[in-house]
This record gives structure tokens, C-alpha cells and sequence, in this order.
């Protein structure tokens, strides 16, 4: 009897000790908004592409110098076609609040609230100050600057030093293709990256929503004086961020061929859908990398398609 009692307790110890020992959870990474996320290598090497330059404007529709600054960026654009992207940012900020919250001051009265968190962490991220416009181009750190972020009137002479040295990219951008499915009210958005050459550092990937031809006021100084623009027309407005807004970490061997697919879907908020155009819509990708080094190495953008 006492041996039974034994074996019936040293089972109940066994089972109790097993129900005790954890099995860590298996973890795969996966964007918020990616439903498809593969990494492979290709013997097929493209040729590398020129690399491109990308302008974080950081703006506010009560900012009377960013109109200035939107003009600076537009002739930049002149200047170098199909080389050149940007994305307006609207940091929703307490410091900046009589910068970029909506205007009040009636006839002139924003239809829209521009502002997001994304737009402020990466006004914050890349060392943003309590002022408007400032922003950077390829969040490069140049020689001389304490900041990634600058004062618009540097951003012709960097993008002209980044532009002309003619530098080959190390990842192509070779597909980028965003549309909206009217039935499932969705967001689909598919890139391609292909690295041309191999890297030891880690890269990161940001993809976002942009909408253009948003037509409302602005603010802005003609003369010495403050004026308001009824009919302003707002370009390249960041409206979502799909990635970590401070990007997703490509986890993968950085070798020459190394292919990244990702395809990410949407579903904007009823609140977002009644402001948004989805006409007008755009996305934005660039590889980048992160911490010490935030450098951008490839940036592309494309409109939606029907």
C-alpha cells in the first residue's frame, strides 16, 4: 500500500514539474501591417541604380516661413527630376501646437488636422528643435551641422552636393506600387528590394502613406505681414507610417542579390477615409540606417493606381 501511495505521489510530482517547465514562444517578426514579409537571394544582380535624395520637410500649416520652404523644395525638385522626394511632415507637438494646429481664424478655417504622432517621433528622432521649417535631406549629418535637421535655406546646396556626386546605390528599389481596393476598403501597398552589393551594417526600411492635392489654408508671411492662403495646396502630406515609424530592421544577411519582398495592406479609420483622397494617394519607401548612423541609401515614390 505504501509503495502505491509512493508511486502515485512521484506521478504527481512528475506531472506537476512538466506543467511547471515553460516552453518559450516562438517569435517571428512581423510589421503591423505587412501580410507578406520573405527575404531570398538571387544570382541575378541588377546594375545599381543612382541613388536618390529624400527631404523631411517639417512644417505647419501656422508656420509662416514653410511656404518659403515648400518653394525651396519645389525648385530643388525642378532641378533634378525623378531624383528628388519628399514627405511634409506635421508633427502633432505641444511646443509646435501654434505652428501646426489647425486655423481658426475665421473666414480662414482648416478643413483639416494635419498633424500625427509619426510625424513627431520622427521630428523628434532626427533632433528637431522647438521651430519651423527645418528638415533633412537623406538624414545625413553634414560636416559642420549639429543636427540632421536643417534650416531650409541649406537644403539646395546638400541636396546639390548629394545629387551630383552621382553615387551608385547599394539596394535597388525595383518595385513599389500602391492602390486601393474600393471593396474591401484596403490599402495595398508591394515593394522590392534587391541589394547590389553586400553590407555589414544593419539597414532598416520605412514604407508610408502620402497624400497630395489636399487643397486648405496655409499660413504665410508676404511682406512683413501675416497673410492666410484659403486655397493652398498641400503636397506630399505623411499621412501614415506602415513600418516602426523609425523603420523596420531588414533581418537578413545584407549580401549582394539579397532580394527583400513585402507587401503591406491598410484599412484607413472611417475618421481617416472621410479626409483622406484616395485619389490622390501615395507611398514612399526608403532603406536607411538607424541609431548612430541614420543615413538614407535608397529612396523611392510612387502614386496610387487605380
Amino acid at each position: 500500500m505504501k509503495m502505491k501511495l509512493f508511486s502515485i505521489l512521484i506521478t504527481l510530482l512528475t506531472l506537476l514539474m512538466l506543467g511547471c517547465t515553460e516552453t518559450p514562444p516562438k517569435i517571428i517578426y512581423t510589421p503591423s501591417f505587412a501580410v507578406l514579409d520573405t527575404a531570398f537571394i538571387t544570382s541575378n544582380i541588377p546594375a545599381a541604380e543612382i541613388k536618390n535624395i529624400l527631404v523631411e520637410d517639417f512644417t505647419g500649416v501656422g508656420c509662416v516661413n514653410c511656404p518659403t520652404a515648400h518653394d525651396v523644395l519645389k525648385a530643388i525638385k525642378l532641378n533634378y527630376p525623378n531624383r528628388v522626394y519628399s514627405m511634409a511632415c506635421h508633427p502633432l507637438n505641444a511646443a509646435l501646437k501654434t505652428l501646426t494646429e489647425p486655423i481658426k481664424f475665421p473666414p480662414y478655417v482648416s478643413k483639416q488636422d494635419f498633424r500625427t504622432d509619426d510625424a513627431n517621433t520622427l521630428f523628434l528622432y532626427l533632433g528637431g528643435t522647438n521651430s519651423l521649417p527645418t528638415g533633412s535631406i537623406n538624414r545625413k549629418l553634414f560636416q559642420g551641422e549639429a543636427k540632421i535637421v536643417v534650416a531650409n535655406g541649406l537644403w539646395p546646396g546638400y541636396a546639390k552636393n548629394e545629387i551630383e556626386a552621382q553615387l551608385k546605390s547599394v539596394v535597388n528599389i525595383d518595385t513599389l506600387n500602391i492602390k486601393y481596393e474600393t471593396s474591401t476598403k484596403e490599402i495595398i501597398i508591394d515593394s522590392r528590394l534587391v541589394f547590389t552589393q553586400s553590407l555589414s551594417d544593419s539597414q532598416y526600411l520605412t514604407v508610408a502613406i502620402l497624400e497630395n492635392n489636399i487643397i486648405d489654408v496655409q499660413e504665410k508671411t508676404d511682406n512683413g505681414n501675416t497673410i492666410y492662403i484659403a486655397d493652398y495646396q498641400h503636397d506630399n502630406v505623411l499621412r501614415k507610417i506602415l513600418t516602426n515609424p523609425v523603420g523596420d530592421l531588414l533581418k537578413a544577411k545584407l549580401d549582394a542579390g539579397r532580394v527583400f519582398r513585402k507587401r503591406f495592406i491598410y484599412k484607413p479609420t472611417d475618421k481617416e477615409l472621410k479626409s483622406w483622397n484616395t485619389d490622390n494617394l501615395a507611398v514612399i519607401a526608403f532603406v536607411h540606417g538607424n541609431a548612430t548612423k541614420k543615413d538614407v541609401i535608397q529612396v523611392k515614390a510612387a502614386s496610387i493606381k487605380p
